[in-house]
């Protein structure tokens, strides 16, 4: 009798001896990654501070920072190390074990070989010969079957000394060895003949007409090549995923700060978080660039800077002595706008100035339409402007006559402008009507910041009311409302759709709270510069940017920014190459200001006739019908008659021809007549039918 805890065990002790050898595969596999970091390590130690170092991303050479790449380097070497113990670890434990399971085998091997001894069976072999192949079993009952058709030879030669007890023996092996006697347990699997592969073109053996066969072979090494082509592809993008915050356990991630956030990231990413104090020459305002490379301040005071960054470079700085309360890019970080306090001003990246837009008075906010290359502004005297920048003409000037306004913002989905007044309305402007094409009641006080989300689908308000309310644009409804301690002063919408609301010093982000209501913030974020008056989400980045009231700040946010751009619309890493040639395609491909529509998907659209419309239009061309024939017929009468002209031929078919022009519109409304007869009649039969069979049969005379 066989111990059912032996099978038991083999298959224990099987399984970790796989799985030691995948560990042992992925500890080589690490010692790999570990030589070639050391190697890159190594050859980063070895290049001057003023080196340039590229990253190759697919087929594109990427420019990268040396320290940020040293930093990198010493971030996957660690990690790879990190993982090298674990598993070292792992596989040593799995050693323990298998040295424990191979132990409880060989003690069960012996007790069923103890037994087997005590059943008259006698010991083949010792007990510590644990490993027997499937060969050695089929060898065995071979044997035990040659011996048993010999026996009755070898005894009557042999005499005392014959086989037949051999003969005896080796049936009992070949029956121990099916009941899976100890002598002969193997540990090994048995090997199998491996299944061929199917191949995709299998199939082709079985066409015997030589040309479809080249065909379908063509077809499918175009299908191949393409399958290849959509791989290296993939390697060349290689797109990258948003990473978020998560907490553990009972942990909320409102309540991590941004010190534990900064010590989890990589440095290069860690030094995107920064506090820079100007404490007397704010608040300050501030913008990105579309690429999100660049950043615009603007103090109260008069202190205006370009950044780069992510580097730390200053690019320029100027103090224009003079109030500034807004300030943003225009099509690129070569030029900003600023609105002082009489005039809109423009600079470039030296900080010279090169035009003041006096049709601009009194400005308090800016924003610019990328796609069509106007500069918007609104102020103390509630007249928004549109200004093209590529040929310096004003497109348009709309009073909104509901007084001040500090509060703009456009939509990035028809490029639609969206103003917030005192009055705590919304109006939505275009430059090609005078009058606001929506108009909407939002908040019981005056609308303090707005929003769009990049879809432009959702619109967010905040007003003194202390609410905070989304909208959906498509309906002009409320979707749902959320309560601040205190009235918000500025909102923006990431790429991947984050709200952030800054109230006094305190910044909170949420996440998911557009399309449904959230119940907590996403980020809780205590700005240390002071109340914060303008937070913006910079472009393919997670990070937001403080403007406050005692200098500039940025806070990391993980998800916020796109991981994967477009360099056919905004490129992070152009050169001036590529800069220049951008901005000649944009120009080229610069959309008018007529096209801006609350419904841009309307442009190109034949407008269907109305009703009235065309039935004048029908009317007009009766008339002038009737107007052509009668001419036609006067004519005929007031012709001077002539010979051969006036046979009985032609005259009939003048007549003929009067008779037909005459009965059409008769015959056409006859038709039409009988027509409604005939459906009139076919309604009354099929009434007169159902009311004679059940109602359950109605579906069956439709």
């Amino acid at each position: 009798m066989s111990d059912p805890a032996l099978p038991e065990a083999v298959a224990a002790f099987k399984a970790l001896q796989q799985e030691l050898s995948a560990q042992a595969q992925t500890r080589q596999q690490l010692m790999q990654q570990i030589n070639e970091t050391e190697m890159v390590k190594e050859e980063l130690d070895r290049l001057d501070e003023d080196a340039t170092v590229f990253k190759q991303i697919g087929p594109a050479l990427i420019k990268q920072d040396l320290v940020e790449a040293k930093a990198n380097v010493c971030k996957r070497l660690e990690f790879i190390q990190g993982e090298l113990k674990r598993v070292n670890d792992k596989q040593a434990s799995i050693e323990s074990r298998a040295r424990e399971q191979q132990a409880k085998v060989m003690e069960l091997q012996q007790k069923q070989a103890a037994a087997a001894a005590a059943a008259g069976v006698p010991a083949a072999s010792s007990p510590g010969r644990t490993r027997r192949s499937e060969a050695a079993r089929r060898a065995a009952r071979g044997a035990a079957a040659a011996a048993a058709a010999g026996a009755g030879g070898d005894s009557g030669r042999r005499g005392r000394s014959g086989r037949r007890p051999r003969a005896r023996w080796a049936q009992q092996l070949g029956s121990m060895a099916d009941d899976g006697a100890p002598g002969l347990l193997t540990l090994q699997a048995s090997s199998k003949p491996k299944k061929k592969k199917a191949r995709p073109d299998d199939y082709l053996k079985q066409v015997s007409d030589k040309k479809l066969k080249g065909k379908l072979k063509h077809t499918e090494r175009l299908y191949k090549e393409a399958n290849k082509a959509a791989a290296r592809l993939n390697t060349w993008l290689a797109p990258a995923e948003a990473g978020l915050l998560e907490a553990e356990g009972v942990e909320e991630t409102w309540q991590i700060q941004q010190a534990q956030i900064a010590s989890a990231v990589q440095s290069g990413a860690a030094r995107k978080a920064f506090d820079l104090a100007l404490p007397d020459l704010g608040p300050y305002s501030l913008a990105y660039s579309r690429a999100g490379r660049h950043m615009v301040l603007g103090g109260a005071k008069g202190h205006l800077a370009v950044l780069e960054w992510g580097r730390g470079h200053l690019t320029c700085e100027l103090q224009v002595k003079e109030t500034t309360r807004a300030v943003t890019f225009l099509h690129n970080e070569l030029f900003f706008a600023a609105a002082q306090a009489k005039y809109v001003y423009i600079y470039d990246k030296r900080g010279l100035e090169v035009h003041a837009l006096r049709g601009h008075v009194a400005p308090a906010a800016l924003d610019f339409l990328p796609h069509h290359f106007l500069l918007t502004s609104i102020g103390e005297q509630g007249v928004l402007h549109y200004q093209d920048t590529s040929t310096g003409q004003i497109v348009a000037e709309h009073r909104t006559r509901l007084g001040p306004c500090d509060v703009m913002r456009h939509n990035p989905h028809n490029a639609v402008i969206a103003c917030g007044h005192a009055a705590g309305s919304v109006t939505m402007w275009t430059p090609n009507i005078t009058t606001p094409v929506v108009k909407m009641l939002c908040h019981r006080g005056a609308v303090r910041a707005l929003a769009v989300d990049p879809t432009g689908h959702q619109l967010v308000t905040a007003g003194v009311d202390c609410q905070v309310k989304v909208w959906d644009v498509r309906t002009y409804k409320p979707l749902h409302a959320y309560f601040a301690n205190a009235p918000p002063t500025s909102l923006d919408v990431s790429q991947r759709g984050l709200l952030a609301v800054a109230q006094g010093a305190r910044v909170q982000v949420w996440r998911d709270a557009l399309g449904a209501k959230a119940a907590a913030p996403y980020l809780n974020h205590l700005a240390p510069l002071g109340a914060v008056r303008a937070a913006r989400f910079c472009p393919y980045e997670d990070v937001l940017g403080l403007g406050c009231a005692g200098g500039v700040s940025s806070a990391l946010v993980p998800g916020a920014g796109e991981p994967n751009f477009d360099s056919y619309v905004a490129n992070p890493y152009a050169s001036a190459r590529e800069r220049r040639e951008a901005e000649v395609a944009a120009l080229l491909d610069k959309l008018q200001p007529d096209t801006i529509m609350l419904e841009p998907e309307a442009v190109g659209k034949v407008l269907k006739e109305p009703a009235d419309v065309a039935a004048s239009r029908r009317a007009a061309e009766a008339a002038a019908n009737a107007a052509r024939v009668a001419a036609a017929r006067r004519a005929a009468d007031n012709k001077a008659r002539m010979k051969g002209r006036n046979k009985p031929t032609r005259r009939q078919k003048k007549k003929q021809l009067n008779i037909i022009e005459d009965r059409k519109p008769a015959l056409r409304a006859k038709l039409q007549e009988e027509e409604r007869e005939r459906k009139e009649v076919a309604q009354d039969e099929k009434r007169r039918k159902l009311e004679t069979v059940p109602r359950a049969l109605h579906r069956l005379y439709h």
